[in-house]
C-alpha cells in the first residue's frame, strides 16, 4: 500500500493528520525572542494622577466670590480655596469639571452659585409696573399690577435652576457637609444705582428707571425663601447674608457696597469669610478663627 509523503509542514500522524513539532522558540518564530523581551521588560506602569490636595473649605461660585477673595487677600487666608465659575470656564478648567474637583479634598464645600436673579427680575422697572404679596399682610404700592405669588415664585424658580444644578454637582461629588451662601441684599440708594450704571446705560441705550426698593426687597426675600427650601430638601445648609451688612430697612448698607448695583466689597467679604469659617469649624474643618475685619477696604 503506497504511503502518503510527509507534509512539508511537519510529520504525518498515524491517522493521516499533520503534526507540527514544537521546538525551542527562535527569533524567526512569531512570539519568540520578541515575546521573551517583552516579558523581561515588563508592562509599563500607568501613571497615577496625583493625590488630591486636602483643604479645609472649598468655595465654588460666580462673581459674588470676588468679595470673599478680596477679604482673603488682605488677611492671607490659606484655609479656603476658591473656584470661580465664569463664562470662559470650560472643560478641565471649569471648577465643577470632575478633573478640577478631583484636585482637592475639602472637609466642607460651599456654593456661591448664582445670586443675581433678583436683580435680573426686578432691578429695572417693567413696562407694566408690578408688585406682589410675599406675605399675606404685605403692603403693595398703588397703581401697579399685582402678580400672583405663585406666578412670581415660578418665574424666580425657573431662573434659579442652573444654580441649583451646579450646587447639586458640588455636593454630589464631594459628599461632605455643604452649604449655599446667599447673595448680598439689594441696594436702596437710587443715586448709587444711577452712578454705578451710568456708563453702561449710555452704551446700551438703557433707561435708568428702577423698580421701587420695597418691591425689589420682596423679590430678593422670595429668592432666599426658595433657596432655603431647596437647600433643606437636598440636605444642604443655607447661610443667609450677614445681618451686620444690612441697614435698618434690610438693604445692603453703604459701607459694604461695591461700585455696582449687585456686589459687596471686601468689607462685606470679610463678614462672609467669618460665616464660612464658622460653618466649617462646626463641621470639623481646621480653619482660622473668626473675627477677621477689613477696615479701610476699598469700596
Amino acid at each position: 500500500m503506497p504511503t502518503r509523503p510527509p507534509h512539508p509542514g511537519g510529520n504525518l500522524h498515524p491517522r493521516g493528520r499533520t503534526v507540527t513539532r514544537k521546538g525551542p522558540a527562535s527569533a524567526a518564530q512569531p512570539g519568540g525572542i520578541g515575546r521573551f523581551m517583552r516579558l523581561f521588560r515588563g508592562t509599563p506602569e500607568r501613571r497615577q494622577p496625583p493625590a488630591p490636595q486636602k483643604v479645609p473649605i472649598y468655595v465654588v461660585g460666580m462673581s459674588h466670590t470676588r468679595a470673599l477673595a478680596a477679604a482673603m487677600d488682605r488677611v492671607g487666608a490659606d484655609d479656603i480655596a476658591i473656584g470661580r465659575v465664569s463664562r470662559a470656564s470650560s472643560g478641565d478648567d471649569h471648577p465643577l469639571d470632575p478633573a478640577s474637583l478631583g484636585k482637592l479634598a475639602p472637609t466642607v464645600a460651599i456654593s456661591m452659585m448664582g445670586g443675581n436673579q433678583h436683580n435680573r427680575l426686578g432691578l429695572f422697572e417693567a413696562p407694566e409696573p408690578f408688585d406682589f404679596y410675599l406675605h399675606a399682610d404685605d403692603t403693595v404700592l398703588p397703581g401697579r399690577r399685582i402678580i400672583p405669588h405663585a406666578q412670581m415664585r415660578h418665574a424666580m424658580s425657573e431662573m434659579m435652576q442652573r444654580a441649583f444644578e451646579r450646587t447639586t454637582e458640588l455636593a454630589a461629588y464631594y459628599k461632605v457637609p455643604t452649604a449655599h451662601v446667599a447673595a448680598p441684599p439689594p441696594v436702596d440708594d437710587e443715586e448709587h444705582l444711577v452712578t454705578s450704571l451710568a456708563d453702561k446705560a449710555e452704551e446700551m441705550g438703557l433707561s435708568l428707571v428702577f423698580t421701587p426698593p420695597s418691591v425689589r426687597l420682596k423679590i430678593y426675600q422670595l429668592q432666599n425663601r426658595i433657596l432655603s427650601a431647596w437647600c433643606e430638601a437636598h440636605e444642604i445648609d443655607f447661610i443667609p447674608a450677614p445681618p451686620e451688612a444690612q441697614n435698618a430697612g434690610g438693604f445692603l448698607a453703604k459701607r459694604y457696597r461695591r461700585n455696582d448695583p449687585t456686589h459687596g466689597n471686601a468689607q462685606y467679604g470679610a463678614l462672609v469669610l467669618d460665616q464660612i469659617r464658622a460653618y466649617g469649624r462646626s463641621h470639623g474643618a481646621a480653619v482660622a478663627q473668626a473675627g477677621t475685619t477689613n477696615e479701610g477696604a476699598p469700596q
